[in-house]
């Protein structure tokens, strides 16, 4: 689901998982790459909204460590 055109489809299915299984060992992964999907689409505020909620969810995760880095990039 993560084709070039199917960012909208693969968003949707992080934030089942997300809605679903919240605590899930895969939650920070799926916060990550939910983040990633969002910027794909355009959404730049939704993804950086969605990986400081990562950063601030859980912080010690290396998923956490790349959002931050993502957050740091330039636009």
């Amino acid at each position: 689901a993560m084709h070039r055109e199917s960012w909208g489809e693969a968003l949707a299915a992080f934030d089942r998982l997300l809605a679903e299984q919240p605590t899930s060992r895969l939650a920070p992964e799926a916060r990550f790459w939910r983040g990633h999907c969002l910027d794909r689409l355009g959404r730049r505020a939704d993804a950086r909204a969605a990986w400081m909620e990562l950063v601030t969810t859980t912080p010690d995760s290396g998923w956490a460590k790349d959002a931050a880095a993502r957050l740091a990039a330039p636009r």
